[in-house]
This record gives structure tokens, C-alpha cells and sequence, in this order.
């Protein structure tokens, strides 16, 4: 898997963590999830999403069969320009807070490995949100190729990472004209400054 990362500040709000720790973003090629789709939902073209994570789970290593996955339906065209998250996760011992991870890639297994508890290295129930709410990704983007994937997955096997009530995903996505359309606007824009000028 190839990866870079990045660091984001993100707020905890369980009293434990203080007011901020790091979550962690990293890029990943080639990893598509290994379940099938629990639910389809449809994202018609440039703004910002909501997906419900509420009441689903990360039970296995990334592309294990038993993860829970859900299928994005997009724009061909459309590019995932930013996350955010606001999610309640609990865990038991012995596994970690920091194992979960939701996993947003394209077809092709290309996209990103979001890992809201990163550094929270005990079990229990807490809160992540990503501040401000929707984090930016510029060079980290990526093209949807029509359908996106969110597969909730551990970076350890141990024991399943329940997300609470009101446990939210938030994507942004832009709509990336063709270069047909691009060279058309260009041109429109051209013919109304000629005109503009005589």
C-alpha cells in the first residue's frame, strides 16, 4: 500500500483527550474493499454529503469480507475535493480507539484512510469531530470514477469498533468539466469580451 501523510488537527471532546489531538489522513492506492456494499447512496454532483455511519462497525483488517461497506454513487466527473467527520466510536479491550479507520476510495482502490482516534491508544467510548468541519485535501484529491467506496476496517485484528448514534462522514465533492466543456466556456467567454469591446 502506498501512502502519504498528513496530519490534521481535529477536536476531542471526551474531557480525557483535552481540546485537541492529531487524526490522521493518509493516502492509499490499490486497496479496494473486499465486502459487498450494505447500501447504495447517491450523490447527484458538487457539494457537500453527509453518509451515516450510525450503528455500523469495523470488524476486520482493510478488504476483509466481514467490513461493513457502503457504495457512493457520483458524477463520473466529480472529485473528492474534502472530508470531515463527526463520529462516536466505542471499542472494548483489548483493542485501541486509534485502530478504526474509514477507508474512502474510487474503483480502482485508489482514495484515502481517515483515522479519527489516531494517537487515543485505550479502549472505550469517545467522541472525534475533524475542525473545521470539512478538511481540504488539494494535492490529496481524487477522481471518483462514477462510484466511491466507504469501508469501515481495523489496523489490527482484535475487537469490533461499534460507531454510535449521530456518527457522520462528511464529503465534499467538485465537479470537474470534461475538456470539451472546458475549451467551450473558454471560447463563449472570449466571443463575450470581443463583443463587449466593439
Amino acid at each position: 500500500m502506498d501512502t502519504t501523510r498528513l496530519f490534521l488537527a481535529a477536536l476531542g471532546t471526551a474531557a480525557v483527550l483535552g481540546p485537541a489531538h492529531a487524526a490522521l489522513i493518509e493516502t492509499t492506492t490499490g486497496s479496494a474493499p473486499g465486502a459487498a456494499p450494505v447500501a447504495t447512496l447517491d450523490l447527484p454532483g458538487a457539494g457537500v454529503y453527509s453518509v451515516d455511519l450510525s450503528g455500523l462497525s469495523s470488524d476486520a483488517l482493510q478488504g476483509d469480507a466481514a467490513n461493513t461497506v457502503l457504495r457512493l454513487t457520483t458524477d463520473p466527473t466529480a472529485r473528492v475535493v474534502g472530508v470531515g467527520w463527526d463520529v462516536s466510536l466505542m471499542t472494548d479491550s483489548p483493542g485501541v480507539l486509534s485502530d478504526a479507520v474509514i477507508g474512502l476510495v474510487d474503483a480502482a482502490g485508489d482514495g484515502l484512510a481517515i483515522n479519527p482516534g489516531e494517537g487515543v491508544s485505550f479502549p472505550g467510548t469517545f467522541s472525534f469531530a475533524s475542525a473545521p468541519m470539512i478538511q481540504p485535501l488539494g494535492a490529496m484529491s481524487f477522481d471518483s470514477s462514477g462510484e466511491l467506496f466507504v469501508e469501515l476496517y481495523q489496523l489490527f485484528s482484535g475487537p469490533t469498533a461499534a460507531y454510535l448514534d449521530t456518527s457522520t462522514l462528511y464529503i465534499e465533492l467538485e465537479i470537474v468539466p470534461a475538456p470539451g466543456s472546458a475549451a467551450l466556456l473558454g471560447l463563449t467567454g472570449l466571443l463575450a469580451a470581443r463583443r463587449r469591446r466593439r
